[in-house]
């Protein structure tokens, strides 16, 4: 509710809860303000120090991964290489069976 209008004592006491609350919002605010900066300031050296280290963690990573890869291309090769190597034996073997029949 607003004081009078004629009432300059109602008036100049508004005024002073205004200013009263303007100055503790104000201060608030400067809390806020000094509690962002330091966070953002945390943060900042956290990621100073965990940069690094991501950063190592994703090469390793990467280096598995083509370990993997290459790991997965040789099991291929090598089955193709064994499968190979069956074929012939067993095509040396019934060469050597039809010879012996033959005989």
């Amino acid at each position: 509710m607003l004081p009078e209008p004629g009432n300059p004592v109602s008036w100049q006491y508004v005024r002073e809860e205004l200013a009263a609350l303007r100055t503790d919002l104000h201060g608030e605010l400067g809390g806020v303000r000094t509690d962002l900066a330091d966070l953002a300031r945390d943060l900042r050296s956290h990621m100073m120090q965990q940069g690094p280290e991501i950063a190592v963690i994703k090469r390793r990573l990467d280096e598995v991964e083509r370990d993997v890869a290459e790991l997965q291309t040789s099991k291929k090769d090598s089955w193709k290489f064994w499968g190979t190597l069956a074929v012939a034996i067993i095509g040396v073997v019934l060469a050597w069976v039809f010879t012996l029949i033959g005989k």
